[in-house]
């Protein structure tokens, strides 16, 4: 399973790259805007009601589609629980080159960073 997963994360690793200066663009408005220090992109399949959509699978051909929230939202939907937040926090700004992704399928949610250039 995990050799799955890891072959799923490298997927979406290489979609982020293909629209990168979407995604850059996205977080860099989250944090400019001061909606959140803690913007999140999230990869999932299926549909989701979570933040705002950035790029349906259709314009990426693929099976994934992408939006991006903030960690506010997240535990405020209870995805992430209020006691591992500071936790959370800490593990978010030690990756502050990497993009935040909650990858989401109908398997597993997971949170992975994936470099930002």
């Amino acid at each position: 399973m995990d050799s799955v997963r890891n072959i799923l994360y490298k997927r979406i690793e290489n979609r982020i790259k293909q629209f990168n200066p979407i995604c850059t663009k996205a977080i860099q408005t989250v944090v400019e805007e001061d909606v959140s220090l803690y913007p999140v992109l999230v990869a999932h399949r299926p549909d989701v009601i979570l933040g705002i959509p950035l790029l349906s699978a259709t314009q990426i051909g693929d099976d994934f589609a992408f939006r991006i929230t903030t960690l506010e939202e997240l535990v405020t939907k209870q995805m992430v629980a209020m006691e591992h937040l500071a936790a959370f926090q800490k593990l978010y700004r030690q990756h502050q080159k990497r993009f935040c992704v909650l990858v989401m399928d109908d398997q597993a949610a997971d949170f992975v960073f994936i470099k930002s250039e």
